[in-house]
């Protein structure tokens, strides 16, 4: 089967067994509440817990591959942006197995080219976000798996990362980003799979995942005329 798909995932923090498929061409946005197993989801698809479960890709199974073959299929940015190590941008970048002319292209696609030779360690947080971002983009994987991509970032830089990811998607990729920003989520993405409690409560369109039923239930929240607001008790 064609795409990345996970059958019958359990890890902990997961509620029971969880299936899920990302196509190549499409942004797919993962919200939920924190705790309702976003990131557990992002890591098992990363190949980066164990569990139970199948994860493949195309149809050859993560376990099958190497860790050079796995990189070249998926590339994951964890939702922390401290870096521990007083590393050079470009050499953050370079982790992705990249070479010199991709790291740079990565750097300029998300506006850091000129901070290239700064320590990560002397940057803002949004900064050292977008040179992660710019590590999973230079290494050109089939799919990209991202928690909460636009975390960190001021509004023009939000939108910024979403139109990369969309030209990642344009391009044949496969995304699924985790995001806590609904209106970002509803308006950028082709799918949203909502969480709560370590399950899948609805997936689809985000015209059929974010329902005043489904916002109340998982976040008890509405939506009125100036956005979103918290339900009386």
């Amino acid at each position: 089967m064609s795409g990345l798909v996970a059958t019958a995932i359990a890890r902990p923090h997961l509620s029971g067994a969880i299936d899920l498929a990302v196509s190549r061409g499409e942004i797919v946005g993962l919200i939920g509440p924190n705790g309702s197993g976003k990131t557990t989801l992002l890591r098992a698809l990363a190949g980066l817990t164990a569990g139970y479960g199948t994860i493949t890709a195309d149809g050859r199974s993560l376990d099958a591959m190497t860790s050079a073959e796995r990189a070249r299929h998926i590339a994951y940015m964890p939702s922390g942006r401290r870096v521990d190590w007083p590393m050079r941008a470009d050499d953050i970048v370079a982790l992705s197995g990249a070479g010199e002319a991709d790291v740079a292209e990565a750097l300029t696609r998300v506006g850091m080219q000129a901070f290239a030779s700064r320590q990560v360690d002397t940057l803002s947080t949004g900064e050292r976000a977008r040179v992660l971002l710019a590590r999973v983009l230079a290494g050109r994987a089939d799919w990209l798996l991202l928690d909460e991509p636009t975390a960190n970032l001021d509004p023009g830089h939000e939108l910024d990362v979403l139109a990369l990811l969309r030209a990642e998607a344009t391009h044949g990729a496969g995304v699924l980003a985790s995001f806590h920003n609904l209106t970002l989520a509803e308006a950028h993405c082709d799918r949203c799979v909502l969480m709560a409690d370590g399950r899948i409560v609805a997936e689809g369109a985000p015209s059929t995942v974010l329902t005043e039923a489904n916002l109340a239930e998982v976040y008890g929240i509405a939506r009125d005329g100036a956005g979103w607001r918290r339900n009386a008790s």
